[in-house]
């Protein structure tokens, strides 16, 4: 065999060989790694980064390394798979058995018929990476079928699209650490258990510039062997520990970024006595108090001209509290001396960090980027598998054991959030 040639040449020589640029599809960041293999005769032999691709800047993952192994591995699958032997269990065989893709997309829509003729709301979808961009997922099949069953989410192994559905709305809850100086992950990783090369890339330039990094772990995880400092903790606890630093932060602390509290959530939502909403009667959306007014107002009333973020206010003899209220009230029975007794992490070490964190957010600040002014808030709270899978996290139970019933106000999806302009 010739020698390979040292980059992407893209002519063919005298045994066929040439490099040809594909895109990397293994690990769920699949849109930005770009990659080139060495091909002769036909043979993949050799995979490399792309040197053209800025966000990778040449370098491949290990997982991209091993791209080869899926190509050429003798046991992989290499065509639909059906099932045998209907008997379930560890030491039943499944029998399966490799058929055609006429036979398999006819089984498959034989078995939706069914069950679309019975009850449509039987059939439920559930995926997680490998079906973005596909007419499954993208919100039209579903509800052509007549089902509301699409789970965005499979359990603890990808946490990520859940929290981020319901809080900020994201496909994913992806960190910027190129303006970040303080970034506290919690059960999270920040690329060498997910093998990303761009994230760690970025992540390791972060820290070269001064990013401070702690890793709350109850391992000494790569991230924290690497980390300013590692905060051990109490397997499963993670949630103790955070409600601990809101305390600090909404009790002791108690400086806000208010007008993104009021601008960018439903902090402002009024919540009723049976911890709903207090709805406009007309268009039933959700009110807020306005204060210059002294009266209550639609949410999204473009006349707003100052929202309440704390008080209680009668509505048409109903009650309504602001939701920061309620949650800045229900926080009080968690002080860092509870949490440290769940979690195991020290009462002055959680205090510490939550005022760390408060002081690198630089609340009031602003940065401009290419000619526009934005808010400047360089910190970063990460969490992932770790708190989430847990009997304590709030991926596994709804509501979680520690949260109140009213919770629903912080934690409802984007398109509820309020989308009032800036008032003059």
């Amino acid at each position: 065999m010739s020698p390979a040639p040292t980059g992407p040449g893209g002519s063919a020589g005298s045994r066929g060989e040439q490099w040809k640029k594909v895109m990397c599809r293994l690990c769920g960041i699949k849109v930005w790694c770009t990659a080139q293999m060495y091909i002769e005769d036909g043979v993949i032999l050799k995979v490399e980064g792309d040197p053209e691709n800025p966000l990778s800047d040449g370098r491949l993952c290990a997982r991209g390394q091993a791209a080869i192994m899926n190509v050429y591995n003798p046991y992989r699958v290499k065509a639909p798979m059906k099932r045998t032997n209907p008997r379930k269990g560890l030491d039943e065989d499944p029998g399966w058995v490799e058929i055609s893709w006429d036979e398999a997309l006819d089984l498959v829509a034989e078995k939706l018929r069914e069950v679309r003729e019975k009850d449509p709301r039987r059939f439920a979808h559930m995926f997680g990476f490998g079906g973005y961009g596909w007419i499954v997922t993208d919100g039209a099949f579903m509800p052509a079928f007549g089902s509301p069953n699409e789970v965005r989410s499979h359990g603890h192994l990808c946490p990520v699209h859940f929290g981020a559905g319901m809080v900020q709305g994201t496909f994913l809850d992806k960190q910027d650490v190129e303006y970040c100086e303080y970034f506290l992950a919690v059960g999270g990783s920040l690329g060498p258990n997910i093998g990303s090369t761009h994230s760690m890339r970025a992540t390791t330039r972060a820290l070269e510039r001064g990013m401070k990094l702690v890793v709350v772990d109850p391992r000494c995880s790569p991230e924290a062997s690497l980390a300013d400092e590692w905060v051990p903790i109490r397997p499963g606890t993670d949630l103790a520990f955070t409600l601990g630093m809101l305390h600090v932060m909404l009790h002791e602390i108690e400086v806000f970024d208010v007008e993104f509290l009021k601008r960018r959530t439903n902090a402002v939502y009024l919540i009723g006595a049976d911890g709903l909403y207090l709805t406009d009667r007309a268009t039933g959306k959700p009110l807020v108090w306005d204060c210059v007014d002294g009266h209550a107002r639609a949410f999204d009333d473009p006349g707003i001209r100052h929202f309440a973020l704390k008080g209680t206010y009668d509505v048409g003899g109903r009650l309504g509290t602001t939701a920061f209220d309620l949650v800045r009230e229900h926080m009080k029975q968690y002080p860092p001396e509870w949490a440290e007794e769940v979690s195991s992490v020290p009462a002055d070490t959680i205090r510490r960090l939550a005022r760390e964190f408060v002081e690198h957010a630089r609340i009031g600040e602003t940065i401009t980027l290419d000619g526009f002014e934005f808010p400047f808030r360089p910190v970063v709270i990460k969490s992932e598998r770790g708190p989430s899978p847990t009997s304590r996290g709030p991926t596994n139970t709804w509501p979680p054991r520690w949260w109140p019933p009213w919770w629903g106000p912080w934690m409802c999806p984007a398109a509820t959030w309020p989308r009032t302009p800036a008032p003059p």
